[in-house]
């Protein structure tokens, strides 16, 4: 097993002397494509290794694909396939093979509990499927904790369910243990599914790597090229949730006032790519904008360190991550007003807010950041002090932590852990 800077391995913790209790996340896809969900799973494994009280697991499925960015180095995974009980195709042959299969799945997971002392399962962008830990548990099958974590959209997928598979949505929150959400916006949302759960809802915001965005590593592959004039970077999955189409429209705007102004997209493949490039062509924008699609997280800080702007147009968000790392790169940032950057940004001391879909208000605000260094200077300096001060991916650890001892200290946790350690 890899070993920490101590020389003592992963999962390690001095008080036991024993390998540390597992901390079980499950993700419904790979891990390896870049993208908000998958970043934040990393750099939960990375701190629960580094903390040394869990030692951290990941369950993905046995099909996922995604191999544009390497498994961090020491991930302990296993490809396992957990389906849920639903499906709008075959709806009653899915839920009989649910029913039928459950036992073997609940025997396997049995065995993961066992051979890796699981006292956490903790499923990232939740579906059903998490009914079958929830069955684990009914069976007297694992006694530790099921942790819930949504991020965005996977609220508004339950939100727009209906019939059995919404009421299957409100057993699955009643009964799991906690349940975290990155933003109080989407507290608010998940609370209109299953208004029942308020006490067990906890907002735990995403957090950024200070070091790596401070020093970027400008020698991760090919950037755009440098020029006289400003750039204004975005960062986001090139989809219709992403505004991009608002942002290239406003940025046509923002040409006719500053001079060798450019624009830098940077985001995973999506259904919008192609779209976003012919309303570029659309409007004559070919020569100052700039697409790259499928950028590994580890090249981004260098894109960043380009630009004099950060802008995301988003329609929704829940607590956006590239708009905290574009913080932590020290540019001013512009967002929409999209249910979690209110919480996120504070307009005119932290960043700037427009309404959604207002390419007018987006590109006055380009401009008069643009055009007013020292009040971009101004905001740019205030949001990486908040930053610093308040989401950095230890203290999102820590509150993770906190969810696993009810509250507990960091120095609790550990004399905990190693009871469970004397325990099992």
């Amino acid at each position: 097993m890899p070993s920490r800077g101590n020389g003592r391995p992963n999962g390690f913790h001095e008080a036991s002397g024993q390998a540390a209790p597992g901390w079980l996340l499950v993700l419904p896809w790979s891990v390896q494509p870049p993208g908000g969900v998958n970043h934040v799973v990393r750099s939960l494994i990375r701190c629960l290794r580094e903390g040394g009280v869990f030692s951290p697991l990941l369950i993905t499925p046995r099909d996922s694909k995604g191999d544009s960015e390497p498994v961090p180095e020491a991930i302990k995974q296993i490809a396992l396939d957990i389906a849920g009980p639903l499906d709008g195709r075959y709806p009653l042959r899915a839920l009989l093979s649910f029913i039928c299969r459950l036992p073997f799945r609940c025997q396997e997971l049995r065995s993961i509990v066992n051979r890796y002392n699981i006292k956490i399962i903790n499923p990232h962008f939740p579906d059903l499927s998490s009914l079958t830990f929830l069955a684990l548990k009914r069976f007297c099958q694992f006694d530790g904790k099921i942790v819930l974590s949504f991020h965005n959209s996977d609220v508004r997928d339950a939100l727009c369910t209906t019939g059995l598979e919404r009421h299957l949505w409100g057993i699955l929150l009643r009964h799991a243990d906690r349940i975290v959400v990155v933003s109080n916006s989407l507290g608010t949302e998940l609370l209109t599914l299953e208004p029942r759960v308020a006490d067990k809802l906890t907002t735990i915001y995403n957090g950024v790597d200070l070091g790596m965005f401070a020093s970027p590593n400008r020698d991760q592959g090919p950037l755009p090229p440098a020029q006289t004039g400003p750039t204004i970077m975005s960062v986001g999955v090139f989809s219709t949730r992403k505004g991009h189409d608002v942002l290239v429209q406003a940025f046509s705007l923002v040409v006719k006032d500053v001079p060798n102004v450019r624009l830098i997209i940077v985001g995973q493949d999506g259904p919008e790519f192609k779209r976003t490039r012919q309303l570029i062509d659309t409007l004559s924008l070919g020569e100052r904008v700039f697409m790259y699609k499928d950028v590994p997280h580890k090249r981004i800080p260098a894109f960043l360190a380009q630009a004099q702007l950060f802008v995301l147009a988003s329609r929704r968000e829940g607590h956006p991550l590239a708009a905290i790392e574009a913080g932590a790169a020290g540019l001013p940032v512009i967002c929409t007003r999209s249910a979690g950057t209110s919480e996120l940004i504070s307009d005119g001391v932290t960043g700037r807010l427009v309404d959604v879909d207002d390419e007018h208000a987006l590109a006055e605000a380009m401009i008069d950041l643009l055009t007013h260094p020292e009040k971009a200077q101004r905001i740019a300096t205030s949001f990486r002090d908040y930053i610093r001060n308040n989401l950095t991916w230890k203290n999102t650890y820590e509150k993770y932590l906190q969810l696993a001892g009810d509250g507990a200290s960091h120095n609790a946790l550990i004399a905990e852990s190693a009871k469970w350690e004397v325990d099992t």
